[in-house]
């Protein structure tokens, strides 16, 4: 989350190096001392308020985190039903030993699944005179043309 909004703001992506989020260290950049916000960034608050507003989300986050150690034990647990496996996959049932396994082997065997990957972060920003759109994909910039909705 603080990465996220991080990035939103300031479109910085050199604090994240890692592809995952559970690997990254968010307590490093909640220390930078100031977050700039970009030229594009339409905010409707100081910077500051949103580094007090994340500051005071991940205490309360930590305390329920100490509270909450099981899913179960939420207020309002969600159950999830089971992973449905297609049984087309010929798998031993053994766990995968790495992230994206059992990505790679669906690509593998030209199985269809839901992608959530962002593009990479070596091609964010774009180019001076494009736009990323949320497939991924960059466009061309219409001189003049508004955002806004």
């Amino acid at each position: 989350m603080i990465f996220t909004v991080y990035e939103l703001i300031t479109r910085e992506f050199c604090f994240r190096q890692e592809f995952y989020p559970d690997e990254l260290d968010a307590s490093e950049l909640m220390k930078k001392p100031k977050w700039t916000a970009h030229k594009d960034a339409k905010l409707d608050s100081p910077v500051t308020e949103y580094g007090r507003v994340l500051n005071d989300w991940a205490k309360q986050r930590a305390e329920m985190d100490k509270k909450v150690d099981h899913f179960t034990k939420a207020s309002q647990p969600l159950n999830w039903p089971a992973l449905r496996v297609d049984p087309s996959i010929a798998w031993d049932q053994t766990p995968f030993r790495r992230r994206g396994q059992f990505r790679g082997t669906l690509t593998q065997m030209g199985k269809d699944f839901l992608r959530w990957e962002r593009p990479p972060t070596r091609s964010l920003p774009p180019p001076e005179g494009q736009r990323l759109l949320a497939t991924g994909e960059t466009v061309q910039d219409v001189p003049g043309a508004s955002t806004k909705k």
